[in-house]
């Protein structure tokens, strides 16, 4: 029997792992790393678990005119190299507009 792990290793076509923050990424005004680049990363999902807002942005601090929104309540952004290229191996970073707002962050890794 094939195994989850078995299937996804197929998929990438190399041994692969998750990695979960914990605890949760808090957001607040200032510009926060939300995940450092990793060129071993093929793949993450980041989960907005809180009540505002989160402005995303590759490698420089969000602005309002410049981001990637990720919606309150459950909005999610997720990415993997197949579709997204590099731009999963890249920092990412954060902030509300105002208030807080809480992110899960899981990422999928190459196996080293």
């Amino acid at each position: 029997m094939t195994t989850l792990h078995e299937l996804i290793d197929r998929e990438f076509g190399i041994r692969t792992r998750e990695r979960e923050d914990t605890p949760d990424v808090s957001l607040d005004v200032n510009d926060t790393i939300v995940i450092r680049a990793d060129s071993s990363r093929v793949g993450f999902i980041i989960v907005n678990t809180g009540a505002e807002i989160a402005l995303m942005r590759f490698n420089r601090t969000p602005s309002a005119a410049v981001n990637i929104p990720i919606a309150a309540d459950g909005g999610t952004l997720n990415m993997t190299y197949k579709e997204d290229y590099h731009l999963v191996g890249r920092e990412l970073h954060g902030l509300v507009a105002a208030n807080t707002t809480t992110l899960h962050v899981l990422e999928v890794l190459i196996e080293p």
